[in-house]
């Protein structure tokens, strides 16, 4: 088991490098970090930018340094690579209070779509999914 804090982009680089000495490369990434803080249940106006910016590192952020990474170290051998990103059902639907929280779940969506579209070296495309986690009570 391997373990690293993803808001720390050293670590994750760190992590990423020791993999791929001790693999022969990376073909499946699948990312679930999050967090919506309990503070953070107000209008967002409220907010500061020291809570935001924590928010992000954790919930957006860290999925750009993570899957840089991971591409870096994908197994030269493997016909593409997989990355399954675990998003929330708040970034497709409206959450009170919580704005931030869904604008970075969203941003998951984006991201993971566009990537997918871009073709690997010998035109192997990428297989990119992002997948909502079920609510954990009913709305």
């Amino acid at each position: 088991m391997h373990v690293c804090d993803v808001r720390d982009r050293e670590q994750v680089k760190a992590l990423f490098a020791d993999l791929a000495a001790r693999i022969e490369g990376i073909d499946t990434l699948v990312t679930t970090s999050g967090t919506r803080s309990v503070s953070s249940r107000s209008p967002s106006g409220r907010h500061g930018k020291k809570l935001w910016d924590a928010l992000y590192a954790v919930n957006l952020r860290h999925l750009f340094s993570v899957s840089q990474a991971a591409l870096a170290a994908a197994a030269p051998a493997c016909a593409g690579a997989t990355i399954v990103n675990v998003s929330s059902i708040e970034a497709f639907r409206a959450i009170p209070m919580c704005p931030v929280y869904a604008a970075f779940k969203a941003g998951i969506t984006g991201f993971t779509k566009s990537l997918a579209l871009i073709p690997r070296p010998r035109g192997h495309p990428r297989e990119c999914h992002s997948r909502p986690r079920p609510p954990r009570r009913a709305v």
